[in-house]
């Protein structure tokens, strides 16, 4: 019996066809059902703080306490400075602004000057070597030189710089340290990871290389 032209002709559906639609659609529902299961962190809110003394601008965090030496204690903390040497800006990422460390502070950043550092190739000079620290007493220890590795912040060539010691000096505030030397001005820019800063260390440390990041020098 012959099938009339007009007869209807079951197809059977592609296999392969079916299987890798059914692969996609498994890869996409997990995709949406992984993304609902992982939390991202926000995008700070920025603010921007420019320094006409030592001529930079940086942008932080909106939720990071912020606090900048008054001029009278910048003079405080030269005293004993000698001519040639001492800080020209001092920015505390605390409530307040302390002289000395605390761990309530996420971050510094200082600015110095010093005669003998006019160039980054001096302030590896200096720093790259052992140190004699003396304690009361008489004691001396040697401490290692620190860890020094090339870095780019503001598009200005710098160092990073790791203390393989605590009190392995760096000539800047801590022991871990980003530094710039621009127009005979030493840039250190360091985050402080102490109990409050370990609090939210991930978040924090994001958050600081975002700050480096956001680094412009002006004339």
């Amino acid at each position: 019996m012959k099938k009339s032209k007009n007869s209807v002709v079951s197809k059977k559906p592609n296999f392969y066809l079916v299987l890798v639609l059914g692969v996609v659609l498994s890869l996409v529902g997990y995709k949406l059902y992984f993304k609902s299961q992982t939390t991202t962190l926000s995008e700070p809110q920025n603010l921007t703080y420019t320094s006409s003394k030592a001529h930079f601008s940086f942008q932080y965090p909106a939720s990071w306490p912020f606090s900048v030496a008054t001029d009278e204690e910048i003079k405080g903390s030269n005293v004993f400075a000698e001519p040639g040497y001492g800080k020209i800006e001092s920015i505390d990422f605390n409530e307040q602004w302390e002289r000395s460390a605390t761990d309530a502070r996420l971050g510094l950043i200082e600015v110095s000057k010093n005669k003998d550092i006019q160039t980054l190739e001096d302030y590896i000079k200096a720093i790259d070597k052992e140190t004699e620290i003396g304690y009361p007493g008489g004691e001396t220890v040697m401490m290692p030189a620190p860890k020094i590795e090339e870095v780019t912040i503001g598009g200005v060539p710098g160092v990073k710089i790791t203390a393989q010691d605590s009190g392995a000096a760096t000539l800047s505030p801590v022991g871990g340290s980003y530094v710039v030397v621009k127009d005979g001005l030493v840039y250190a820019f360091s985050s402080v990871q102490g109990e409050t800063f370990n609090k939210n260390k991930e978040q924090n440390t994001i958050y600081f290389q975002q700050l480096l990041d956001s680094v412009l020098f002006t004339e």
